[in-house]
């Protein structure tokens, strides 16, 4: 499920070098989601919005990893305050991935990225 997520995420990830306002959009699965799930994921998306407002880059391996740690990060946190008895299999997997602690966490996640960051390096 988070190996979906990150595809579509970097289907659609804006080049920091754009002058352009940086936007996020959420996956047409998602148009029936509870707000709780919603919640989260605007979190998440929210993140990366922030993320390039304050000027940091997706140029590097260790700033996509950083990047997507805290995106992850601020998901997890608004899906543990709001869920509840509710299960969200793609909320509920990176709540556990953030449980095992930051350095475990940002291994699995360049684990998870390492194709798109392989991509990425193409154009570096």
């Amino acid at each position: 499920m988070v190996q979906q997520y990150v595809s579509d995420y970097w289907s659609q990830i804006q080049s920091p070098n754009s002058t352009a306002k940086p936007t996020r959009s959420l996956s047409e699965g998602l148009k029936d989601a509870s707000p709780n799930v919603l919640a989260a994921h605007l979190a998440h998306e929210g993140t990366h919005v922030q993320w390039l407002r304050d000027g940091k880059g997706y140029n590097t391996e260790d700033e996509i990893v950083n990047a997507e740690y805290a995106a992850l990060k601020n998901q997890a946190d608004v899906w543990n305050a709001v869920k509840g008895a509710e299960i969200d299999e793609q909320c509920d997997e990176v709540a556990t991935i953030m449980a095992l602690g930051k350095d475990e966490a940002k291994d699995l996640i360049r684990l998870m990225y390492r194709e798109e960051v392989r991509q990425r390096r193409k154009g570096w």
